[in-house]
């Protein structure tokens, strides 16, 4: 499905709210793009079946942006640029490591998959990561997997899923930041859904970089889908599993 395809879907849930063309100069503002315009990651094979080839990897992959006019997501794009200061994140400004949870959808013999665990463990600790690995071809994990697939519209890993206290504030797929200024890069993205969540104080946000772009979304439908996929697979397969 392409990507223009998908983010109708996700307008065709949309709760009502609007996202603002505004919020892509803060997100520039904070050098998101900057950080994030090269996503790395591991390609592997059809993820409906136990017998999936996750040995077929490919070489790393780069974000494309994409046009769109939906309400319930904005793309942002990488031509943009501006010296204007951002307001304040409380959040930003007041992160509680402790708070912080990964959950990682990849393989062990994917080297993006490792480099994302060492890079969380280093930190944050061990406690902070909850890693599905697709290569035991647990079914539950697989079928998981596929929901998340079908969301992102990518097979590749890492797929993450970055919580602050238990609410899921982004998704990536590939590996992001780098062994020195990690943590810079998360509370970016929880400053970029802080400062959008101050301006609409009724919605919910989720940032995501997806192979297709970088994006915000107000979709209540899919973030909440999305939090149970990464939390919880068991639950997830049996609330989504069965649906098309």
């Amino acid at each position: 499905m392409k990507p223009t395809i998908f983010l109708n879907k996700l307008n065709d849930f949309n709760s009502g709210g609007v996202v603002m063309k505004k919020i892509i100069a803060f997100l520039l503002v904070v050098s998101i793009i900057s950080t994030v315009v090269y996503v790395s990651g591991c390609l592997g094979g059809n993820t409906n079946s136990n017998e999936k080839d996750w040995s077929n990897i490919s070489a790393p992959y780069y974000t494309k942006s994409i046009q769109t006019n939906t309400e319930s997501s904005t793309t942002l794009s990488k031509s943009t640029t501006t010296t204007s200061s951002p307001k304040e994140s409380k959040l930003d400004n007041n992160v509680n490591d402790g708070l912080v949870m990964f959950y990682i959808y990849g393989i062990h013999t994917c080297p993006h998959c490792q480099a994302m665990k060492e890079r969380i463990t280093k930190f944050y600790g061990t406690d902070h990561l909850i890693f599905y690995d697709l290569l035991e071809k647990n079914q539950t994990i697989l079928t998981a997997f596929n929901l998340l697939s079908k969301i992102t519209h990518s097979e590749g890993v890492p797929q993450v899923g970055i919580f602050y206290n238990n609410t899921l504030k982004a998704v990536i797929v590939g590996e992001f930041g780098d062994d020195y200024s990690f943590k810079d890069t998360v509370n970016q993205y929880f400053q970029v859904v802080d400062y959008y969540e101050k301006q609409h104080p009724n919605q919910t946000a989720l940032f995501m970089i997806l192979p297709s772009g970088a994006m915000l979304t107000t979709n209540k439908t899919i973030i909440k889908e999305l939090s149970v996929i990464f939390t919880d697979p068991e639950k997830a397969v049996e609330m989504y599993g069965k649906s098309d």
